[in-house]
């Protein structure tokens, strides 16, 4: 049985967020499907830099991502 969406949103990019999202990706599910919420993306550091890299949507809260109405 599949599964249909259009976006997977993590909040967390840490250890547990980073093993799912590597179970999707290597399940086929492309990074630009995949939005990671957290806090430490502000501090701008290599992983922060790595996911924009790769091609994921990055935001340190839900407010910043564009079509989020608090």
């Amino acid at each position: 049985m599949g599964s249909s969406f259009d976006t997977i949103t993590v909040v967390g990019a840490g250890k547990m967020g980073s093993a799912m999202v590597s179970g999707w990706l290597s399940q086929g599910v492309p990074s630009t499907s995949i939005v990671l919420i957290d806090p430490v993306l502000r501090l701008g550091g290599e992983a922060a830099k790595g996911w924009a890299a790769q091609g994921f949507t990055t935001a340190v809260s839900a407010r910043d991502l564009p079509d989020c109405t608090p």
